[in-house]
């Protein structure tokens, strides 16, 4: 579009030179004269005889009155086919590029739509929340994704991370910094789908029992955050996974709230850790913003580099 606009631009402003251009010639050249009167000062048969002559301008009367319009070049022969040529010429070179931009957008169209169809994408589920002993006193949680790629075409993992992040009131949330064990490798649509597993490891002095019932009741947020980039069809894309634990004794847990048998209800601390699901997350629904959003980032710009000689 603004390609179009620069070429109607440019072709007006030829236009408007060659009109004006003609106007100039027009107006300034047309039929001006000059009147010359000599007076002889003295007696003709003195030596010293002289004259004197005055100049005075004035407009040539035969072309004063003939004289058309600054437009009517357009019209005469030879100089308004000139004029009308290049006009032409330049109406052609308009369309000629319109034509082409709008060809050069259908081949771009083209290309995107290929690609789209033939690119990998990667979709990222949250699996469920378990709490595991190691041994008497030792306890940990354990929280796993699954990336499985739903495209045609192979995806190239570059980069990722991701951590489960407990948080409380006198627990801060901590920044997301494991890497994921999928880097470097790809993910095949034909294939089985990659999984990873972040841990939360027990707190000093921390007593099992209440964190479960805490995690349970949703006075603990449990999320799992992070972020995956890999490649395709010459394509690099970023996508962030973040997922809220919805315990079963949450007030955002509906389901559980209506049902009012015992026989579905926790009876142990594995049970309170476990029992609810994994909700993307949402501001309305935690509190907290995030989000789960895959969009294609921008080509590396190249740089020059110091060492290289000119």
């Amino acid at each position: 579009m603004r390609k179009r606009l620069a070429v109607l631009v440019g072709f007006a402003l030829v236009a408007a030179i060659i009109l004006v251009a003609r106007f100039d010639k027009d107006y300034d050249s047309p039929g001006h004269s000059y009147d010359i009167k000599c007076i002889q000062q003295n007696d003709p048969s003195s030596a010293a005889a002289s004259l004197a002559c005055a100049i005075n301008p004035m407009q040539n009367t035969d072309q004063s009155k003939s004289s058309a319009p600054w437009w009517h070049k357009l019209l005469a022969w030879p100089e308004g086919i000139t004029a009308w040529l290049l006009l032409f010429t330049l109406g052609a070179i308009v369309w000629q590029s319109s034509a082409t931009a709008k060809s050069a957008d259908a081949a771009f169209l083209q290309i995107q739509m290929m690609k789209d169809k033939e690119r990998a994408r990667v979709e990222i589920k949250a699996l469920g929340l378990t709490m595991q002993r190691v041994g008497e006193d030792f306890w940990h949680i354990m929280a796993t994704i699954e990336l499985r790629n739903v495209g045609l075409g192979r995806a190239y993992v570059r980069l990722g991370a991701g951590n489960l992040e407990v948080s409380g009131d006198d627990m801060p949330t901590e920044p997301y910094s494991k890497s994921l064990d999928i880097v470097d490798g790809f993910i095949d649509p034909t294939g089985d789908p990659a999984t990873e597993s972040f841990y939360f490891f027990q707190p000093e002095n921390a007593v099992l029992s209440e964190y479960a019932q805490k995690i349970c009741d949703g006075e603990i947020g449990v999320y799992i955050v992070g972020f995956i980039e890999y490649e395709t069809v010459g394509t690099r894309f970023h996508r962030d996974f973040n997922y809220a634990w919805v315990g079963h004794g949450s007030p955002l847990n509906i389901g559980a709230r209506l049902t009012v048998s015992d026989e579905f209800a926790p009876k142990s601390d594995e049970d309170r850790v476990s029992f609810g699901f994994w909700s993307p997350n949402s501001i309305w629904m935690t509190g907290r913003s995030g989000d789960n959003d895959e969009y294609e980032m921008e080509p590396p710009k190249k740089t020059k580099n110091p060492h290289k000689a000119n």
